[in-house]
Parts: C-alpha cells; sequence; structure tokens
C-alpha cells in the first residue's frame, strides 16, 4: 500500500508514520502544494492521511484537489490537529471528557449509586 503523510509538524507526520503497517511504503510531505505536486507525478497513493495544518489550503481544500486529479487516493483521511489546550497526551485522549448526563432520570440514578 503506498501512503501519503501531509502536515507542518514534522512530529504529527513521525505520530502518523508509527501508527501505520511497517510493511507499508509511507512518502511524507510538509504542505499541500508538495502533496498534489506528489500525487499527481509521482504515481498512485492509496491512501492520503492530512491533518489540519496542511498548508495552503488545508486538510479539506487538498481533498477537494486529489478528488480531481485523473487518478485520485483511494482514501483520504482528514485529522483534527492538536491545540496548545488540548489534553493530547501519551496516556490520555485529545477528545473531551465525559460529562454528566444530560437526562434528569440519569442524573438521579447517579445522586442513588452509592459512591
Amino acid at each position: 500500500m503506498n501512503v501519503l503523510i501531509v502536515s507542518r509538524s514534522e512530529r504529527a507526520r513521525a505520530w502518523m508514520r508509527r501508527a501505520l503497517d511497517p510493511a507499508w511504503e509511507v512518502d511524507e510531505t510538509s504542505n499541500g502544494l508538495e502533496a498534489l505536486k506528489r500525487a499527481r507525478d509521482e504515481g498512485h497513493y492509496d491512501l492520503v492521511i492530512a491533518d489540519e495544518t496542511t498548508e495552503p489550503f488545508g486538510a479539506f481544500g487538498l481533498a477537494r484537489e486529489l478528488k480531481i486529479l485523473p487518478d485520485p487516493p483511494a482514501a483520504i483521511v482528514l485529522l483534527r490537529a492538536p491545540t496548545a489546550g488540548s489534553r493530547n497526551r501519551s496516556t490520555r485522549s485529545s477528545w473531551p471528557a465525559p460529562r454528566a448526563s444530560c437526562w434528569p432520570s440519569e442524573r438521579r440514578a447517579d445522586r442513588r449509586t452509592p459512591v
């Protein structure tokens, strides 16, 4: 499988590379223009992974441009880039912590549960 990873962040590209199967052929680039050039000139990619730091037109713009190529990638994955305030650590998820239920019946049941 041929994969192209696109992110401005070298750290994010390294993280994505580690998450993929080592047997896959992986190319990396730091911007969308280079990614588009590689996809158009150097061959077919089965998968393109891009995060929202992809410049100059972002991951959605890159996806739009890749889809109009004569031989577009089979799959394009867009990732949300972690922000400085997110809890993106190796032991924590970047997703927000679950909140208490908004349903009154569930909130009452929570209060009755012994601690």
